[in-house]
């Protein structure tokens, strides 16, 4: 297996066992979409993201730099560096707004 992919299985191991999520990012992104709809908790209807939409715009920043250290002496270090990948790497704002409109959409209809 190449370094680069056990890496990126580093990184992904090291970001389930600190925040639940296979990847560095700060876990607010996961219900920024929910502000302001008054929605209930609890009752028959449940809407369950996985955080998959909100984890898409971190995932547009992840990859360049994932590809930009592969096959450098730095992909050794994807594991290290991987830690402060959430405070480094920040998605974009037009992203993470249409990943949370597209949220929004599902639960006003």
């Amino acid at each position: 297996m190449e370094s680069w992919v056990r890496s990126l299985i580093d990184i992904m191991r090291r970001s389930l066992d600190s925040n639940g999520l296979p990847i560095p990012m700060d876990k607010s992104y996961c219900s920024e979409w929910a502000k302001d709809l008054n929605i209930p908790r609890g009752g028959d209807t449940i809407i369950y993201t996985s955080c998959l939409y909100q984890m898409a715009p971190m995932i547009n920043q992840l990859v360049p730099w994932i590809e930009k250290i592969r096959g450098t002496p730095l992909s050794g270090l994807a594991g290290v560096l991987s830690r402060f990948a959430g405070f480094v790497i920040k998605p974009n704002r037009a992203d993470i707004d249409r990943a949370n409109g597209i949220i929004r959409n599902i639960a006003k209809a």
